[in-house]
């Protein structure tokens, strides 16, 4: 969480102000992160059963 918090900011920084493009990166970073736990979650599953 502190992560997509600092790349927010460091974005929002980049582009001098612009919130919009620093939350839209952390959220993007975020739905990257769950897509990949999903994955694993069904191959491990698919593995085990």
């Amino acid at each position: 969480m502190a992560l997509l918090a600092m790349l927010a900011a460091t974005r929002t920084e980049q582009m001098h102000g612009s919130l919009a493009s620093g939350y839209s990166l952390s959220y993007l970073i975020a739905m990257g992160i769950v897509l990949f736990a999903v994955v694993l979650v069904v191959t491990l599953l698919k593995w085990r059963a």
